[in-house]
Formats: C-alpha cells, sequence, structure tokens
C-alpha cells in the first residue's frame, strides 16, 4: 500500500538576477498571491524600488505586514530568456524569494510531480513562446 509522506521539502529555482552577479533560491509556491523578497535579500542587489506601492500582507498565522514596496521589473534568468517579475518587498521572511501565482500565471507553469518528492516545472516564455524545462 502505498501512501502519502508526513511532508516533503518545498522546491526551488536558482534564477541569476540580470545586470548584477547574484543568483537567488526561489521557493515556487502557487499558493501565494505576490512574488515576494525579504528586504535583507532586496538591500544585498542594490536596485530600487517604488515605495508607493505598499500591500498589506496576511500570512497563514494571520499576522499581518505592510510591504516596503515594489521592485518592478525585476529581471531574472533560468537559464533561457529573462523574465521580468514585480516583487514585493517584504520587511522580513524565512525565505530568499518566493515565486507566488504571478509567476506561475505568467510563466504559464506546469509541475510534473513524483512520489519520491522531486520535481520538473515547464515554463513557458510569453514573449517568444519558447518552453523550458527544469528540475527543481
Amino acid at each position: 500500500l502505498i501512501v502519502a509522506h508526513h511532508s516533503l521539502p518545498l522546491r526551488c529555482l536558482e534564477p541569476k538576477v540580470n545586470g548584477t552577479d547574484k543568483t537567488i533560491n526561489c521557493v515556487l509556491d502557487s499558493g501565494s498571491e505576490i512574488i515576494a523578497m525579504p528586504r535583507r535579500i532586496w538591500e544585498s542587489i542594490g536596485l530600487p524600488i517604488r515605495s508607493d506601492h505598499l500591500m498589506n500582507m496576511t500570512s497563514v498565522n494571520t499576522q499581518t505586514d505592510t510591504t516596503l514596496g515594489v521592485l518592478e521589473n525585476l529581471r531574472l534568468n533560468f537559464g533561457a530568456d529573462n523574465v521580468r517579475v514585480q516583487v514585493q518587498i517584504l520587511p522580513r521572511a524565512n525565505f530568499d524569494m518566493l515565486l507566488g501565482r504571478p509567476f506561475h500565471c505568467l510563466m504559464s507553469a506546469t509541475t510534473d510531480d513524483f512520489p519520491d518528492g522531486s520535481q520538473n516545472i515547464t515554463l513557458r516564455d510569453p514573449n517568444s513562446g519558447k518552453e523550458y524545462k527544469l528540475p527543481t
């Protein structure tokens, strides 16, 4: 009899931030309404944010935080063409970057999940139409 695991690790991608020498560990989370990054990572990248575009975010434990602003059109490279995303900057978080539904929808992302917990993700570039499959 095969049953589900009690828990499995979250899946991640590590794109390069264009214009920098930084790579970011990005947690894939199709249940999140936003793409998010904590202040410490944003400060290490050194790009400006729009501080007039704030959001109130409620986490799973019902804690509410106001974002610091949005990092507009952040260019990420997953090994192919550039992707531009809008990233909400959080005061603090226990991840480097969270790729939520806006990313999954932009890229028409689909995942292949396997019993051992491994996963592949297929991304479709909305501008070129090219399709890429990556292990997570």
